[in-house]
C-alpha cells in the first residue's frame, strides 16, 4: 500500500474521519485481550479517488501503553512512594493492548505519510505519542 495511515484515538473517530472522506469499508486486523476480554482490531479503508492515496484509518482503544511500578515497589509505603518519585526507572511503561502495536507497525510500513488524530486535552495528548512511540519501536 502507497498510500495514508491515520491513527485515530477511538473507534467513534475513526468512523467520522472515514466517512467525512467518503466511501469506506471496513475490515478486521485480528484480535486483541483475552477470551474474556477479546476486541477486534479494525481498519477503516478510503479507497484512492483523483487526486487522492488509499487511507487506511486504524482506530486505538485510548490508551495502547500504562505505567507500573517495578515489583519491588508494588506495595506502598511512604519510603517506597519517594523512592518511586526519585528513582529513575522506577515506573516501567508496558503494553496495555498488545495486538494494537504490531498492527500499527505492519500498516505503517506500507504508508507513505501517516498522521494521528485525538481529542483536545490532556488525555488525547498522551495518545498521540503513544502511537508514535508505537511506530519508532522495533
Amino acid at each position: 500500500m502507497t498510500g495514508r495511515l491515520v491513527v485515530t484515538e477511538k473507534e467513534r473517530m475513526a468512523l467520522n474521519i472515514a466517512g467525512a472522506l467518503g466511501g469506506y469499508s471496513k475490515r478486521s486486523l485480528g484480535t486483541t485481550g483475552t477470551r474474556w476480554t477479546r476486541r477486534t482490531i479494525s481498519v477503516y479503508e478510503v479507497a484512492a479517488a483523483e487526486g487522492r492515496p488509499l487511507t487506511l484509518i486504524l482506530p486505538l482503544r485510548g490508551h495502547i501503553t500504562s505505567y507500573v511500578t517495578r515489583r519491588e515497589l508494588e506495595r506502598w509505603t511512604h519510603d517506597s512512594v519517594d523512592r518511586i518519585l526519585s528513582e529513575p526507572g522506577s515506573l516501567v511503561k508496558v503494553s496495555s493492548a498488545r495486538g494494537y502495536r504490531p498492527a500499527v507497525r505492519r500498516l505503517a510500513l506500507g504508508a507513505s505519510e501517516g498522521g494521528i488524530a485525538t481529542d483536545y486535552g490532556d488525555g488525547g495528548g498522551k495518545n498521540g505519542p503513544e502511537g508514535v512511540g508505537a511506530l519508532r519501536r522495533r
